[in-house]
């Protein structure tokens, strides 16, 4: 439908723009991902999002908090893998950075997930319910030891253990990102 001030200038901006805005959509996540790979071994990692007070992770940082351990038995391609994880529960980290919710907004909490990013560019999502102590209540930790030791440099500073899934397509390793968003 034309308008009465609509010129072919005016017509190809507005496609231009819109090519634009679809391309960035497009070609940025990829360039980030690429930089991402580049790193390698990120020895820190940043939290960020729906929070009050985003900020990065070091070793030395997670290893102030209270340690937890896991036991786990997962699958990984063709095989089962077991190991003991020690890290920090991802909610001690959001709940610690302060969870943005609208009060007026029925069930906000229920909208939140968290996409967890490695160096690789790889990407999970941990739907906040899952983790939240009176609704999921399921123990997700951000580890930085495996059977005693440090993580290996396949595995980076820290990974993400998601005890109860049956297969380990959510273990993130080397995690570079985490970041709470919201559902419109």
């Amino acid at each position: 439908m034309r308008t009465k001030g609509d010129s072919p200038a005016r017509r190809l901006l507005v496609v231009l723009l819109m090519v634009f805005v679809l391309a960035a959509r497009v070609v940025a996540p990829g360039i980030v991902r690429a930089a991402a790979r580049a790193g390698g071994y990120a020895p820190s990692f940043e939290l960020t999002g729906v929070i009050e007070r985003p900020r990065t992770y070091t070793l030395e940082a997670l290893r102030q908090y209270a340690p937890s351990t896991l036991d786990v038995v997962f699958g990984n391609g063709n095989a089962i893998e077991r190991g003991s994880f020690v890290g920090v529960p991802l909610w001690a980290l959001i709940r610690e950075a302060g969870l943005k919710v609208q009060p007026g907004r029925k069930n906000d909490v229920l909208r939140k997930y968290i996409v967890v990013t490695g160096s690789d560019g790889y990407e999970a999502v941990v739907a906040l319910a899952e983790i939240l102590p009176d609704l999921g209540g399921q123990p997700v930790l951000v580890a930085y030891e495996r059977d005693g030791k440090p993580l290996g440099p396949d595995q980076g500073m820290a990974r993400l253990v998601v005890p109860r899934d049956k297969r380990g397509g959510r273990y993130v390793s080397n995690i570079v990102r985490i970041e709470l968003r919201e559902a419109e």
